[in-house]
């Protein structure tokens, strides 16, 4: 009897733990897959494949709205590019204590290094304009330079009117174009090394002896005093930003299994929502994406390749009459989306848009594999993909005929031709005195009849 029992409460144990793993197993990946990303309040967002470019998912992403301080991440950029040593210290120009500050002062020596640290990790407004006045000379002409970048980058849609982020009615950006900037200098090995650093001290300067001790306030980077850590571990960037226009925003950058992500959030109401709001929505869009996302072969979506261009000048005898076929390689493409998408795309590829560039004034000559111009794809307003388009023939100019074989000429040599000319002459001759022979002969006779016609009427008259 007790060993019955015995065996039933081990079957009822097991049972039991059975259920428990089914349980977990069933209801973990059920939560990341519940996740809804329009199901955050923020007003502004998009997410970016780093690698590719490609526009994953957003929200209002191409609609323009203030930037905050992560304007600073333009600012940075442009300082690395112009600046030889990072290391040489120099003398702050006039400096701004309005909003988030590092503590600098006017006429303290410090070096571009150490500014861009205060500028990225407390998101330094004083930095800014020590980093506008060293390199432009004042806070205009660095924006001058900063829309100039802007525009070289892509950022259609961004207009910069200083350096810090402080709230102008004309300083404005979109999801998008934040999101082109960070890919773009995500690229430079000294920002990345900035932005994912978690705390730094700057070497002493002429008024602080033991420098500036900086926290970086990407709260997925690092956690300050007396604040709850919201940490994540894949998060390698980038720049928070804030004021009341522009609410809380965050450019954020996670890597994970070898795929790079960049998200921008803008707009998040901040009497609305914590501070914090921001940062966990990074956390569970990045893990949802990580989750969803999936890479495919471009050319298994099925989308249209072949294309066909008229050529000027082309040769009247072109067999194609000038129509050239021009094709899209993309055996070697992939693209990076969402699952969900890419089996939207191949079970319908009408919902891609396609647009040719640079092949509407294509001329002759042409030879085959020769680059015509390239084809965008795109998909729900964003390009996921961009190939170039080759000449799938030659097509000869209007110098080059391909006719029949040339004719043969006969060459007469000159004793030739003279007895040709001389026997034309002669017959010629001839006939033209057969000619006024037989003129002559008809003349004759037509005046003998004359003549009796006349002897008749005389002799009728006599009698």
């Amino acid at each position: 009897m007790c060993e019955r029992k015995i065996r039933v409460k081990r079957r009822s144990i097991l049972y039991l733990v059975f259920c428990v793993v089914i349980l977990f197993m069933a209801f973990t990946p059920l939560s990341r897959a519940e996740f809804d990303p329009e199901s955050i309040s923020t007003p502004y967002f998009l997410l970016m494949d780093a690698d590719t470019g490609t526009v994953i998912y957003h929200k209002q992403g191409d609609t323009q709205f203030y930037p905050a301080s992560t304007t600073k991440i333009l600012t940075c950029i442009i300082a690395l590019e112009n600046t030889t040593d990072l290391d040489e210290t120099f003398s702050v120009g006039p400096v701004t204590d309005r909003g988030s500050c590092m503590g600098i002062r006017e006429g303290e020596k410090l070096s571009m290094r150490d500014l861009l640290y205060g500028l990225m990790l407390v998101s330094g407004n004083d930095a800014a304009d020590a980093i506008a006045h060293k390199l432009a000379g004042g806070r205009s002409e660095f924006a001058a330079i900063m829309n100039e970048k802007a525009a070289e980058i892509g950022m259609t849609k961004s207009h910069f009117m200083n350096a810090n982020g402080l709230h102008n009615e004309e300083h404005v950006s979109t999801a998008y174009d934040m999101a082109l900037l960070a890919r773009y200098a995500m690229q430079n090995e000294t920002f990345r090394k900035i932005v994912s650093t978690e705390q730094y001290t700057t070497s002493p300067t002429s008024k602080k002896s033991n420098g500036y001790t900086l926290t970086n306030s990407n709260r997925l980077i690092a956690t300050g005093n007396g604040k709850a850590n919201i940490e994540y571990e894949y998060a390698t960037g980038i720049k928070t930003g804030n004021t009341i226009q522009s609410g809380y925003c965050l450019v954020a950058s996670a890597t994970k299994n070898d795929r790079n992500l960049i998200l921008v959030i803008l707009g998040d109401n901040e009497y609305e929502v914590a501070s914090e709001y921001r940062f966990k929505n990074a956390k569970s869009i990045f893990e949802w994406a990580f989750e969803k996302l999936e890479t495919a072969s471009a050319a298994d979506l099925g989308m249209q390749t072949q294309f066909t261009v008229q050529v000027s000048d082309a040769s009247l005898s072109d067999a194609g009459s000038g129509m050239l076929s021009i094709v899209a390689d993309l055996s070697t493409s992939s693209v990076s989306m969402l699952s969900d998408d890419i089996a939207a795309i191949k079970a319908d590829p009408s919902l891609v848009t396609v647009t040719i560039q640079d092949a509407d004034s294509v001329k002759a000559p042409v030879k085959q594999g020769d680059v015509i111009g390239t084809v965008v794809y795109s998909y729900k307003g964003f390009t996921f993909l961009t190939a170039d388009l080759v000449a799938s023939r030659d097509v000869a100019d209007l110098a080059t005929q391909t006719t029949g074989p040339e004719p043969t000429l006969e060459i007469i040599d000159n004793e030739e031709k003279s007895g040709s000319w001389l026997l034309v002459w002669i017959l010629l001759a001839v006939l033209i005195i057969v000619v006024v022979l037989i003129i002559m002969l008809i003349m004759s006779k037509k005046s003998g009849r004359i003549k009796a016609r006349r002897r008749g009427y005389y002799v009728t008259r006599k009698r």
